[in-house]
């Protein structure tokens, strides 16, 4: 129950930045990502999985709507610089908690049981909130960047096929 309160105290200070990034990179950044990661993945499903051929036949056609390679790259791009992002701020976050546990241990200004154990506990709290932010953000990170690698890769597939397709040799 200590624990509990010493969290719930230490939040107004210092902590409150840390976990406003956690928030943001779970709730903002990764959430913005899935949605552009699956857009893309959708779209890209329905090129790549078909013979090169095909494809490019149906592209070409009236009957279908073309295929924007520039699109499709920008979408990429995009979700490249949420990947980025959302992997900067997970990294940052123990970080963050070291450097809270630094100014907190910095002002003790003296040494009476009082002040060392207030400011010992507000340097335990942002080290654990950076600490539990960026074991939470990983553990999501896994699910994010399978898609992420999907998409480039079948980018990369893509163009290649486009290049092939129209007689240039890489």
């Amino acid at each position: 129950m200590a624990i509990i309160t010493a969290l719930g105290k230490a939040i107004i200070g210092y902590d409150l930045l840390i976990v406003a990034l956690i928030i943001t990179n779970i709730l903002y950044v990764s959430m913005r990502l899935r949605k552009i990661s699956k857009d893309l993945d959708s779209r890209l499903k329905k090129v790549v999985y078909l013979p090169v051929e095909h494809a490019l036949k149906h592209l070409a056609s009236s009957q279908t709507p073309k295929m924007n390679l520039h699109n499709l790259r920008h979408m990429r791009e995009k979700e490249d610089r949420l990947y980025h992002s959302y992997v900067s701020i997970t990294n940052i976050l123990p970080l963050l908690g070291i450097l809270g546990t630094v100014i907190s241990l910095m002002n003790i200004d003296a040494f009476t049981i009082e002040t060392v154990s207030t400011n010992f506990m507000t340097a335990l709290t942002s080290t654990f909130w950076g600490l539990l932010g960026a074991t939470i953000c990983k553990a999501l990170e896994g699910n994010i960047v399978a898609k992420v690698e999907t998409n480039r890769e079948n980018i990369a597939m893509l163009i290649k096929s486009v290049l092939q397709g129209n007689g240039k040799k890489k």
